[in-house]
């Protein structure tokens, strides 16, 4: 039986404003708080996809403003982190609570298809363009790996030690990975396809978030212990843009398909904020009443 279509959930919820605690002195954003009796069974242009992981629950909005509520997925989450979605719409989960990533088909609320091989704690899912699934693990002696598998294959073929924590995860479309670790301080690692010997990049971070990559090449990173988000191009150690605040533990990110919206996801404070990209101007926020630990948007951006 074909499972019923995320695009037609109607739901009715409460998205509520953001805690003052959220504020800083850079100013907050704009805030927005709406209650939705009835939402449009319409699909959106764009979904934004946003993982609450306490609450085992992804709530799905449209991309575009006003950010309306449209959907949610619930079957097949267990502690919901870090998400995906490839070029063909597919929606990836990592889940923290029972240690798999599942994988939605567009449209789908019920997932097709779960990894759990060799899968510890994972946090953060990539795809490349040729359908590699790469996901960071921590391991339960606190070091870090990243796991390969490879199109069609639900075990891994390839793994990338790490002495720390595996935490945020991007692929470039040379199949190069990016990986955020953690450890005494928060570092980049670029390893190139099938390598084992990663590059530190020279960037020190206080404690490392996600990272995702736009189409310049620049690194965006979550520096959650400076409840910042550092934009970095390549080959620079010292970022050239830096939004600071107002959120509280800056965890995740995703830029729209064109690249001139970046979304970012408070794990403390709930919300998900967006900036225009590459200028970082404050545009809105999206307030909300669970935590917000992943987020993903489809249409995705493009690899580079």
């Amino acid at each position: 039986m074909k499972p019923p279509s995320r695009r037609n959930l109607i739901t009715s919820i409460l998205v509520t404003s953001l805690a003052s605690a959220c504020s800083s002195s850079s100013g907050t954003l704009p805030q927005k708080s709406a209650t939705m009796a009835a939402l449009p069974a319409a699909k959106a242009a764009a979904e934004l996809f946003v993982s609450t992981g306490r609450q085992n629950l992804i709530q799905i909005y449209n991309a575009n403003a006003p950010h309306q509520l449209i959907g949610q997925i619930t079957d097949g989450v267990s502690g919901p982190n870090g998400e995906a979605v490839d070029a063909a719409g597919n929606l990836y989960v990592a889940n923290v609570n029972n240690a798999t990533v599942v994988v939605y088909p567009p449209g789908a609320t019920k997932p097709s298809v779960k990894y759990k091989k060799h899968l510890t704690n994972p946090l953060t899912p990539a795809v490349g363009n040729d359908g590699t699934l790469y996901v960071s693990n921590f391991n339960p002696d606190g070091s870090g790996e990243v796991l390969e598998y490879p199109p069609g294959q639900l075990k891994p073929n390839f793994t990338i030690p790490l002495p720390g924590g595996a935490v945020g995860l991007a692929v470039d479309a040379k199949n190069n990975v990016y990986v955020t670790e953690y450890g005494s301080t928060g570092r980049i690692f670029k390893f190139k396809p099938h390598s084992k010997q990663g590059k530190d990049l020279g960037i020190s971070l206080g404690f490392a978030g996600r990272l995702i990559l736009d189409e310049k090449g620049n690194i965006i990173v979550c520096d959650q212990g400076a409840s910042a988000v550092d934009v970095f191009p390549p080959g620079a150690t010292q970022p050239s843009k830096q939004i600071k605040g107002p959120f509280v533990d800056p965890f995740a990110l995703a830029l729209d398909k064109g690249e001139r919206r970046l979304f970012v996801a408070d794990g403390a404070g709930d919300s998900v904020y967006v900036y225009s990209y590459p200028k970082l101007r404050p545009i809105t926020t999206i307030s909300r009443s669970a935590t917000s630990y992943g987020i993903a948007i489809d249409p995705p951006a493009p690899l580079h």
